[in-house]
């Protein structure tokens, strides 16, 4: 993320004190997604997409709630939160409603289309939240 676009209030703040903010601000990030896949609700605070399977009590996408699949790297422009590698992948496939070929119960591979369930990204009450992080670090 790049926290320069996002508000006035990071250029004020001291170099020392914008990395302190984008590390609270990353945390707040990560604890957000994760919060919002054990609700089982997207950006826009609205319920998944049903599943479409036998065991619909089961909540969805758990395995991504797991803190420590959820990376965070820290750059110069800023920093970023989000999956790498197969569950990387996976999550993309997740979050826009992508097509992928999966293994069905017989064994045989088979093309899935899958509901998108939009939980990867920045609604508007964390942007709000992250407004308020940068504004308590620039009181003293």
């Amino acid at each position: 993320m790049n926290l320069n676009g996002l508000s006035p209030l990071f250029k004020a703040l001291s170099p020392e004190s914008q990395t302190f903010a984008q590390k609270e601000i990353a945390r707040y990030l990560r604890r957000s997604m994760v919060r919002r896949l054990r609700q089982q609700q997207d950006i826009n605070n609205k319920s998944f997409t049903p599943r479409i399977r036998r065991d619909e009590n089961r909540k969805m996408l758990q395995g991504f709630a797991r803190p420590n699949r959820l990376l965070t790297r820290y750059h110069s422009a800023g920093f970023e939160v989000g999956y790498a590698g197969g569950f990387g992948k996976r999550a993309r496939i997740h979050n826009l409603g992508l097509h992928d070929r999966i293994m069905n119960r017989f064994g045989k591979m088979s093309d899935a289309k899958y509901a998108a369930r939009e939980w990867v990204g920045v609604s508007e009450d964390d942007i709000a939240a992250i407004n308020l992080i940068l504004a308590r670090h620039l009181s003293p």
